[in-house]
């Protein structure tokens, strides 16, 4: 689904606002951060994190006992359900990572139990290198059709899988060189190289998955309290412990509740006041009103809002809300610079997530096909138990509603849709030096049609790159010297990362669409900051081998002179903008060799 957000201030009497705060600091937030410490010590915590996931009515169940309990009585029905849905990602979330790193962890010791130079290779097998090499070759002819990464699979489960020596010996040494047969006899200082930089990746995995546990927010400043006593009576038992205080003590403390998230576009209620300016309400919060102020840009959004409603209501609801532009909404406070109660010291703003396809009248028909295919399997499915309960029935009756409603039209106007050529394929490559470099490639021909560099894509914005690149240093040199003086190391941001990634996002669209691609290729991000890490501890082993010390210097100083870029957020506004577009993406792993050009070529290409 193409997903965009976008953002308004909400305006509202001082008693409003406070009443507002009072439900979210004093109860809402309280009632989540319960939740969380909850499922944290759940018994069953440890069998979650081996599946990567939990039953989905443990929180809701935990939720229905605590709402009896004071302070959480009381409070709308919405949030008691924003804090189910908001607890459950949180934990979904975390334990869908924590079980991804324990097999990428598995996966690395087994490498790493198999990580062998030449010399012992032919010790342990009893093979001579030339044989090894033989058998080497023939196995590589026999994936020699399969792609880059679909050889290192079966690599892998055949070495598994295999008892033959010769055969095990021979897949070791084709993975340890990349799934190539050298022609030049291995160094030594290489091997070593391999294998300190393997280690390193376990060492880093080992302590990701020992992080702890997620924690809800105190808005209180108990806790620091509590911690600045600790440390000045008493000795850290360990350095882990020491760093634990440091965190919390330098650490400011949450002083924003938790957002409210609307998952039910119906819940909001837009109007129009005696001004003609946009007005909204929450069903739950009773008559509590609050006027909207956004930029103008996006202001034709929310009057689509409205519009829905209208239509809606005029047309005594046979109109489907699933074909409405608002899909969800998430109501949050932020800070400014005004003083006194925290009601007036922070704003309220509004999240709004829209279906962009839904701005069309051909979007629209799309969206409307796929939730008819989804009502209509429902229905077939309930229609073939042989029988249903009462609140089966009730279920039925209001798919069979929405599912006529879903015929009724929404005013959408109409817009032609682009159309790709499939053969012209966009290769995405991203880097330390330089960000992201991209090459449209003719499948037809196998050949480059344009390479564009980072320099070439941001034309006379270049300039903002190295200066947003300065910044970064500048502000990491002061949270350093904030640290030892125990100040602040909270910075504002100007968001220049978040445009330079939307100039860049941009320019790769136009490029696309200049050449009328059909398909963009991007890099697999899972493993960049793992192997960008290992690299560099490496590179600082070599250049300083005789002190620990002087290596974590060097490799913080290296770190963040290469450390400036979000690639996680340039790749996710790039397949937002690609699916508005009906472009086709496609992930795959980018190759460690070779200049960004060849790499974003290659990344095309399967080398």
């Amino acid at each position: 689904m193409t997903i965009k957000t976008i953002c308004c201030q909400l305006i509202a009497p001082e008693q409003t606002r406070q009443r507002l705060w009072q439900y979210m600091a004093e109860q809402y937030t309280p009632l989540m951060t319960e939740l969380i410490r909850q499922v944290g010590e759940h018994p069953d915590l440890s069998q979650w994190q081996d599946k990567g996931k939990m039953p989905s009515n443990i929180v809701k169940d935990l939720c229905a006992t605590l709402k009896q309990i004071r302070p959480f009585t009381g409070l709308p029905s919405n949030f008691y359900q924003s804090a189910i849905n908001q607890v459950n990602y949180i934990f979904a979330s975390w334990l869908a990572s924590q079980h991804k790193l324990k097999l990428r962890l598995n996966g690395k010791r087994y490498y790493f139990s198999m990580l062998y130079s030449d010399q012992d290779l032919v010790k342990n097998s009893g093979h001579t290198l030339t044989e090894i090499r033989s058998q080497a070759q023939i196995i590589l002819n026999q994936i020699s059709n399969k792609k880059t990464e679909e050889k290192h699979k079966y690599l892998f489960q055949h070495h598994r899988e295999s008892s033959n020596i010769l055969g095990k010996t021979a897949i070791t040494y084709l993975i340890k060189h990349n799934q190539k047969i050298p022609t030049e006899p291995e160094h030594r200082d290489k091997f070593e190289k391999l294998y300190r930089k393997t280690q390193i990746q376990i060492e880093k995995l080992e302590k990701q998955i020992e992080a702890r546990l997620p924690k809800g927010r105190n808005l209180s400043e108990q806790q620091w309290l509590n911690t600045l006593i600790t440390a000045s009576q008493n000795v850290p038992k360990d350095e882990n412990e020491a760093k634990l205080w440091q965190k919390y003590i330098l650490t400011d403390s949450n002083s924003l509740p938790y957002p409210v998230s609307y998952e039910t576009n119906e819940n909001l209620v837009w109007s129009l006041d005696e001004q003609g300016r946009l007005n909204l309400r929450f069903n739950g919060l009773g008559k509590l009103t609050f006027k909207v102020y956004c930029d103008n840009r996006q202001l034709h959004y929310f009057q689509q809002f409205l519009q829905d409603q209208t239509i809606k209501k005029s047309g005594k609801n046979k109109h489907s809300s699933g074909l409405f532009l608002l899909r969800s909404a998430m109501l949050v406070w932020k800070p400014n610079e005004s003083k006194g109660k925290s009601w007036n010291k922070n704003t309220l703003h509004l999240h709004c997530a829209i279906d962009t396809r839904l701005l069309t009248l051909e979007g629209t028909q799309e969206v409307r096909e796929e939730k008819l295919t989804q009502v209509t399997n429902i229905i077939q499915s309930m229609e073939k138990k042989p029988s249903l309960n009462d609140n089966q029935k009730q279920c039925l009756k209001r798919k069979k509603t929405s599912q006529k409603n879903l015929h009724e039209s929404f005013l959408r106007p109409s817009r032609a849709k682009y159309q790709g050529n499939p053969n012209i394929i966009v290769g995405v490559a991203l880097g330390l030096k330089h960000p992201v470099t991209v090459s449209i490639v003719d499948m037809a021909t196998q050949k480059v049609i344009a390479y564009r560099s980072t320099k070439q894509l941001l034309g006379k914005n270049y300039k903002l790159l190295n200066r947003y690149k300065v910044q970064k240093q500048r502000q990491a040199h002061q949270r350093h010297v904030n640290q030892r003086q125990s100040s602040s190391v909270s910075f504002g941001d100007s968001n220049q990362g978040k445009y330079l990634n939307d100039l860049l996002v941009g320019a790769v669209m136009d490029l696309a669409t200049q050449y009328q691609a059909g398909n963009i290729v991007l890099p697999k991000l899972d493993h960049i900051r793992e192997i960008v890490e290992s690299e560099i501890k490496v590179k600082a082993e070599k250049k300083i081998p005789l002190s620990v010390d002087l290596q974590k210097k060097y490799a913080k100083t290296y770190r963040m002179s290469v450390h400036q870029w979000g690639y996680g957020l340039f790749i996710d506004g790039l397949q937002n903008q690609a699916k508005r577009l009906s472009i086709s993406i496609e992930e795959r792993k980018q190759p460690i060799r070779g200049s960004p050009q060849e790499q974003s070529r290659d990344l095309v290409l399967g080398k």
